[in-house]
């Protein structure tokens, strides 16, 4: 336990210093996330300076990627979800109805004992 807990500290210490250690790239106009997923309008002045700023291949872009990735992922989640309800419930059916069948099975088969324990005194 001693030796994993000295690990996890060593490895969150290396994680941390090699996170600082790194140079931190300056933008010249911070957007918010929320200005960033705007359209915008291109005939406002704002939406052409944002664009000139932001490098099409950049950071930004990156992250747009990975977010319509994600969204990407979860309409796919969402889309499975009535279907993976479905199976667990027709699986959750299957187990009940061969729970019932073993449990008619026991009663029989302590009848059946029973009879032939009898039949032989």
């Amino acid at each position: 336990m001693k030796v994993a807990m000295r690990s996890l500290f060593l490895a969150l210490t290396l994680l941390s210093s090699a996170s600082i250690a790194q140079p931190q790239a300056e933008t010249t106009m911070p957007l918010s996330r929320a200005e960033a997923l705007l359209p915008g309008n291109p005939q406002d002045s704002s939406y052409m300076q944002r664009q000139a700023v932001m490098p099409s291949g950049g950071m930004d872009g990156a992250m747009m990627r990975m977010a319509d990735m994600c969204e990407q992922m979860m309409k796919r989640s969402m889309a499975v979800m009535p279907y993976a309800l479905a199976a667990g419930i027709g699986l959750g059916i299957l187990l009940t109805l061969a729970l019932l069948l073993l449990i008619v099975l026991e009663v029989q088969w302590i009848i059946f004992w029973r009879r032939r324990l009898k039949a032989q005194r």
